[in-house]
């Protein structure tokens, strides 16, 4: 749990055990139900230990994001952890490129229901293809998915 602002490998001073609550293992926001109608087309909700302070040195993160149709992520790699998304609604066109030894792109429209795997550090985008909003859940094995 945190208490005072990150140091240089990012993560927080644990909280003394006595102001511990049962409020800093659980967070409500995922309930709330986003709206694309802003500017860029998606919002996202992020749970990291700022949010939920029980994550803090648990290695561990995850993100709602919902998107208008044809919004996108622009392709991004996450250098020291893997993704697991799952689709909670729509369609999502998953971009995941491979470098080494080969270029290799891959491609693979995913619905509601299902998951996809992108594995640490490679480049991957993500893409609303449906006629309607799409929502993915998104889980790190990482504290602060770096981009």
């Amino acid at each position: 749990m945190y208490m005072i602002p990150a140091n240089a490998d990012g993560f927080y001073s644990c909280k003394d055990p006595k102001f511990i609550t049962v409020n800093d293992f659980s967070f409500r926001r995922l309930v709330i139900p986003p709206t694309t109608k802003n500017k860029r087309g998606r919002i996202s909700t992020r749970v990291y230990d700022r949010q939920l302070p029980g994550l803090n040195k648990v290695g561990a993160s995850i993100l709602l994001f919902d998107f208008a149709t044809g919004d996108f992520v622009a392709p991004h790699i996450h250098y020291h952890g893997t993704e697991i998304l799952v689709v909670l609604r729509g369609s999502i066109l998953v971009n995941l490129n491979m470098s080494a030894p080969e270029n290799y792109h891959f491609t693979k429209v995913v619905r509601k229901g299902d998951v996809f795997v992108i594995p640490q550090g490679l480049y991957h985008s993500v893409k609303n293809v449906g006629k309607t909003d799409a929502m993915i859940f998104t889980a790190f094995n990482q504290q602060h998915p770096d981009v």
